[in-house]
C-alpha cells in the first residue's frame, strides 16, 4: 500500500515522474508507475494500488481531462474523500471536480518550492499526517545502519528493537551491521437537513415541492462498497493532523441514519465545517459513537448512538463503525424534491432530450440508479435532462435550469 497514487495521461507520465520524485523527498510512499507486470490484471495492479491508497493526487491537462481512466481514478478518490488535484496547464478540471480548489503547479520546475507547490504538501498532510518514511530514508532508498554504542534514543515503540541491536554489537564488537526499518454555495445548500437530525418534521426551503414517486420506482443500489479494516481507533495527539480513519467504517452514500443524535456539548445535534474523515475521527473518539451521517452538501457531521433504519438521501453518507452490522433500509415511499434556477455541478450517468421538467422528473423517477437530476432550460440545449446517481456537491446558482432529487419521508 502506498501513501499516495498519482493519477495522470499517458502524455504527461515524466512530469508525474517529477511530481512523485519530489513527494518521495518529503518522505512518502508513491505509485505513479502504470506498468502492468506480464501476467497480471490492471484490478492486480493499478487497482489494488488505487483502493488502498491513503491520498490520490490526479494531474489535470489537456490530456487527462479527455481520458476516460484519470477521471475514473479521480471519482473514486473524490467519493472517499481523499481527492487531491493539481494544475499543469491552463486548464480547468472536468465537470463534476470544478468545486475543488486545485494547486496550479504550471509555473514549478521541479525542484525550486513555490507557494502552490506548498500548498499541495500542506493538503497531502491534511490527509496522511506523518510520512511513512523520513525524507532521509526516501533518498536513499533504505535507512541508514544503527549507531553502535551508546545506544541510539529511539521512539517507545522502537526501543526493544534499539536495545537488542546495541546489545548484538557489543557481543559481536561491531562485526556485523544491521539493516532495520521503522514502523513500518453554501447559501444554496438546503438548512432542513440540519433541522431533521434534531428530531423537528421541517419543511424544504427555496420554494421546494414534493411529488410522490410513481408506482415501481425502487431505491438505487450504493454506488461504493465497504472497504477494509486495518486497525484499531485511535485518537490523534493534539494538534496533530490526524491520519483517514475510514477503513474502520462500512460505508454508503445516499444514505441517511435517522435520529439517534448523539447532541454535542454547545446543546447542537451536528458538528458544522466538517469532513468526511474527521466526521469518522469524532466518532472514534466518543465511546458512545457506533455510527456517523455526514451531510456532504453542508458539510456536517452528525454522531450516531444506535444504528436504526436508514432512508435514501442523496446529499448524505453514512458510516458504520466495524463490525456492526449495517442499517435496515426504510420501505417509506420515495418522493421528488425540486428547485429552480439552481443545477448539480456533477457528472451525470445519462442524458436525454427532454421538452420538460415534468418529462425529466419522469426520466429520474423511472430510473433506478438516479438519485438527483438537472434540467437546463437554455435554448439550444443538446441532452437537456442530466441524470445522476451521485452528486457530491450542493446545487449551485443557475437561472437556467432547475434540479431535483429522490428523498424518503422521516
Amino acid at each position: 500500500m502506498s501513501d499516495v497514487f498519482v493519477s495522470y495521461a499517458n502524455e504527461d507520465r515524466a512530469w508525474a515522474e517529477m511530481l512523485a520524485r519530489a513527494l518521495e523527498g518529503r518522505g512518502w510512499s508513491i505509485f505513479w508507475d502504470r506498468t502492468i507486470p506480464i501476467g497480471k490484471t490492471w484490478r492486480e495492479t493499478i487497482g489494488r494500488e488505487l483502493s488502498e491508497a491513503r491520498c490520490v493526487v490526479v494531474i489535470w491537462s489537456k490530456a487527462s481531462i479527455a481520458s476516460g481512466w484519470v477521471q475514473e481514478e479521480a471519482d473514486d478518490a473524490k467519493w472517499r474523500g481523499i481527492l487531491v488535484p493539481v494544475l499543469i496547464e491552463g486548464v480547468g478540471p472536468p465537470i463534476g471536480f470544478r468545486s475543488l480548489q486545485a494547486a496550479d503547479l504550471s509555473d514549478w520546475n521541479g525542484t525550486e518550492p513555490t507557494q502552490a507547490f506548498q500548498r499541495l504538501i500542506n493538503d497531502i498532510s491534511r490527509l496522511i499526517a506523518s510520512p511513512s518514511k523520513t525524507p532521509e530514508e526516501a533518498h536513499a532508498g533504505k535507512p541508514p545502519p544503527p549507531i553502535l554504542p551508546p545506544v541510539p534514543i529511539l521512539p517507545a515503540r522502537r526501543s526493544r528493537w534499539a536495545l537488542a541491536i546495541a546489545g548484538a554489537a557489543i557481543v559481536v564488537a561491531g562485526a556485523f551491521a544491521y539493516q532495520f526499518l521503522g514502523p513500518q454555495d453554501s447559501s444554496n445548500r438546503n438548512n432542513s437537513y440540519d433541522a431533521r437530525h434534531q428530531n423537528t418534521a421541517a419543511k424544504e426551503p427555496f420554494g421546494v415541492t414534493t411529488a410522490k414517486e410513481p408506482p415501481g420506482v425502487t431505491t438505487p443500489k450504493e454506488p461504493l462498497g465497504a472497504t477494509t479494516a486495518k486497525q484499531a481507533p485511535e485518537v490523534p495527539p493534539a494538534n496533530e493532523t490526524p491520519p483517514s480513519r475510514l477503513d474502520n467504517y462500512t460505508l454508503q452514500y445516499n444514505q441517511d441514519i435517522d435520529k439517534q443524535d448523539i447532541v454535542q456539548p454547545d446543546g447542537q445535534a451536528g458538528i458544522r465545517d466538517s469532513e468526511i474523515n474527521a466526521c469518522a475521527l469524532q466518532c472514534d473518539a466518543n465511546p458512545a459513537c457506533v455510527a456517523f451521517s455526514f451531510d456532504r452538501w453542508n458539510k456536517m457531521c452528525f454522531l450516531k448512538r444506535k444504528i436504526s433504519t436508514s432512508v435514501l438521501e442523496p446529499r448524505s453518507a453514512i458510516g458504520i463503525k466495524k463490525p456492526f452490522a449495517l442499517p435496515t433500509r426504510s420501505t417509506l415511499p420515495v418522493q421528488l424534491a425540486t428547485v429552480h434556477n439552481h443545477r448539480f455541478d456533477a457528472r451525470p450517468i445519462a442524458t436525454a432530450n427532454v421538452s420538460d421538467l415534468t418529462a425529466c422528473q419522469v426520466a429520474c423517477a423511472g430510473d433506478r440508479r438516479c438519485v438527483a437530476f438537472s434540467f437546463l432550460r437554455g435554448s439550444g440545449q443538446a441532452k437537456n435532462c442530466q441524470i445522476f446517481d451521485n452528486v457530491q456537491d450542493a446545487y449551485i446558482d443557475d437561472p437556467l435550469a432547475d434540479s431535483g432529487w429522490k428523498e424518503q419521508a422521516r
